[in-house]
This record gives C-alpha cells, sequence and structure tokens, in this order.
C-alpha cells in the first residue's frame, strides 16, 4: 500500500492505512503499527529508497500535527542519519526522495 502510495505521489493517514491492512490488526496507535512502520522505514532506506513512512501522516482533522508523520518518524529520520532540526524541510525533503525512488 505505501509503494502504491509513493507511485501515485501520495499520502495516507494512520487511519486508513490499518484499514488497508487485512493480513493483521491494527489501531492506529498500536505500538506493533508503529514498530512495522519504523521496520519498514529502515529497511527502505538501507535499500537507498529513503524512509517510506514519511508517507504516513495524522489525520486533517487532527488536533496537532495535521498531515504531518507522528512522533515515531521524527525519531527513526534522526536514528538514519537525518538532520531533523527543521522537521518541515526534513519531511519534505524525505517525502519527494520517496516518490522519486518509488516513480524509477
Amino acid at each position: 500500500m505505501l509503494i502504491q502510495r509513493a507511485r501515485a505521489g501520495r499520502t495516507i493517514t494512520y487511519g486508513e492505512l490499518t484499514r488497508e491492512i487485512t493480513a493483521i490488526r491494527f489501531d492506529p496507535h498500536d505500538p506493533a503499527f508503529h514498530a512495522m512502520l519504523y521496520e519498514i522505514s529502515v529497511a527502505e532506506d538501507q535499500d537507498g529508497r529513503g524512509l517510506l513512512s514519511a508517507l504516513v501522516v495524522r489525520a486533517p482533522d487532527a488536533s496537532e500535527g495535521a498531515n504531518q508523520p507522528g512522533d515515531g518518524f521524527w525519531g527513526c529520520a534522526e536514528e538514519c542519519g537525518r538532520d531533523v532540526s527543521n522537521r518541515e524541510r526534513c519531511w519534505i525533503e524525505e517525502v519527494t526522495r520517496v516518490f522519486r525512488e518509488q516513480a524509477q
């Protein structure tokens, strides 16, 4: 689902993604769900395709950080060597990278 979204140049909310996953049930706030996103991002980054979880964002009606990734993304990004001092710039650069890599 995330690769399809990347190829389409679109983000997805945490809630939308959990509804799309049918092999196992996740809640958008489930620590196991966030651990899975972390593992996917690290693996994709190691293969040179960027942090795929950058495409997963909070819902537009979220009280805080709407249409932005959650806190777990920033920890993963920093662990993978990204400069997160300017979060918006970091996120935009990562989304752009993921879109570009998946379009090839």
